[in-house]
Parts: structure tokens; C-alpha cells; sequence
């Protein structure tokens, strides 16, 4: 899991501390959410890209402790009753 473009740059996992449930923001290909449920967290990704939640399953189909979810974050959470641990963002852009 890493929090830039650039591997091993800024804290690893370990800085969400030792959550039983996640929420990540914009998970986009889900590659940190990923990282997270094999350790055993149950997060769930969301993100407002049709684009990215179609190909998402494509790659972590199987995936037990990952939730997917197409949404506009607010209206997710203005909706949902989980309740998470930890919340994070590994949204990288780059320029070109």
C-alpha cells in the first residue's frame, strides 16, 4: 500500500492502525483496498466512476473481504449505516 506514485513513499498500512473495517475514498482501481482485505480488513471501496467499478471486478473477483460500490461518496454515506474504522485516500494524480 502506498500513499504517492512512488513505492515504499510516506507511512505504509500501518498508520490506519489495526481496523477491522475500512471505507476508502475514490478507490478508482481498488489497489490499496485490496492490500488492506488481505490482511483481513473488510473495507469498501467507493467511487463515483462507472468506468472504474466495471473493471474493478475485473481484477479482484474473489476477493472475500472487498465491497465495491458505485457512488457519489455523499450521497453513500448520507445513505449507509456501516459504520468504519478507518477512513482513507490513496488518490495519486499525476500531470503529464
Amino acid at each position: 500500500m502506498h500513499w504517492t506514485q512512488y513505492p515504499h513513499h510516506g507511512p505504509g498500512a500501518e498508520y490506519l492502525g489495526a481496523p477491522k473495517t475500512a471505507l476508502e475514498l475514490g478507490g478508482a482501481t481498488c489497489g490499496a483496498s485490496v492490500a488492506l482485505t488481505r490482511t483481513g480488513v473488510q473495507v469498501t471501496a467507493v467511487d463515483f466512476s462507472a468506468v472504474q467499478m466495471e473493471r474493478a471486478p475485473q481484477w479482484w473477483a474473489g476477493e472475500p473481504n472487498l465491497t465495491l460500490v458505485e457512488a457519489d461518496l455523499t450521497d453513500y454515506l448520507a445513505h449507509t449505516e456501516e459504520r468504519f474504522d478507518a477512513v482513507f485516500s490513496n488518490c495519486a494524480r499525476t500531470h503529464g
